[in-house]
């Protein structure tokens, strides 16, 4: 018992040091963290203006469904999530319908041209 332990320790110490160990330290610069804390917190005031439900309400009177949404969402660079995450903000508490519109009908549009979606049919 105590030559397999002593046989385990030593494949195993010998695993560690023959693994290629990459790690990098280095200071984190305060703007960096807060472009991505950012970043975060545009991403989620986005997402949960998406979930809300007259938004998602209207989606799907277009037939846009919620897995669509978040494939789209999920595509959006940071730059335009955080332009998006700037137009919810402006818009007062209870106002800009039209807004809320025009922004979905630029989800739309977008989801229209990349063809996840075929809402403006020809007839």
């Amino acid at each position: 018992m105590k030559q397999i332990r002593s046989l385990a320790v030593g494949v195993l110490s010998a695993a560690l040091s023959l693994a290629p160990m990459s790690l990098h330290a280095g200071m984190v610069n305060s703007s960096t963290l807060m472009q991505t804390q950012q970043q975060a917190d545009a991403r989620a005031s986005v997402e949960a203006f998406m979930a809300r439900d007259q938004v998602r309400d209207q989606l799907q009177a277009w037939g846009v469904s919620e897995d669509q949404v978040q494939v789209r969402l999920a595509g959006l660079t940071d730059a335009e999530i955080q332009e998006l995450a700037a137009n919810i903000d402006e818009v007062p508490a209870g106002a800009g319908l039209v807004e809320v519109v025009g922004i979905v009908f630029v989800v739309l549009i977008v989801l229209e041209l990349v063809g996840v979606t075929d809402i403006f049919k020809s007839f």
